[in-house]
């Protein structure tokens, strides 16, 4: 899971935006140019154009490496992110997500070498080991 944060224009997060303990990273999401559904362009706040940036950051840099892991891909995120004076903290997570910066690390990330376990749906142990 990523959870964005929406910042406003000053490096601050956004009053709307909420604050939890899982945000990983921040986007702008205030005073941004949306299509409007009476033709043209207007000006949005909220959160969803901060998660369409982190959603579109993720896809170019799937279009870049399209074997990265979902780990991997955080991974990028975060270690790209334009970081808070303080570090990480609940308001912007690791930072103001760089989607340059992203798809560049993204084309040299190494394969990743953890393995998901397999779905097993029903779990037997026989003599202290556990088999699908």
């Amino acid at each position: 899971m990523i959870g964005v944060a929406a910042m406003r224009p000053d490096g601050r997060r956004a009053g709307f935006s909420q604050v939890r303990s899982y945000t990983t990273i921040a986007a702008p999401g205030v005073d941004m140019f949306s299509a409007s559904n009476t033709c043209g362009y207007q000006l949005v706040d909220g959160t969803s154009p901060a998660y369409a940036l982190a959603v579109g950051t993720v896809a170019l840099t799937m279009s870049r490496a399209p074997g990265l892991s979902p780990r991997q891909v955080r991974r990028v995120l975060v270690e790209t992110a334009v970081k808070p004076a303080r570090g990480y903290t609940v308001f912007p997570g690791h930072g103001l997500i760089n989607a340059r910066a992203a798809v560049q690390a993204a084309a040299r990330a190494a394969p990743d070498r953890a393995a998901a376990a397999p779905y097993c749906p029903t779990i037997s142990v026989h003599g202290g080991r556990s088999t699908c």
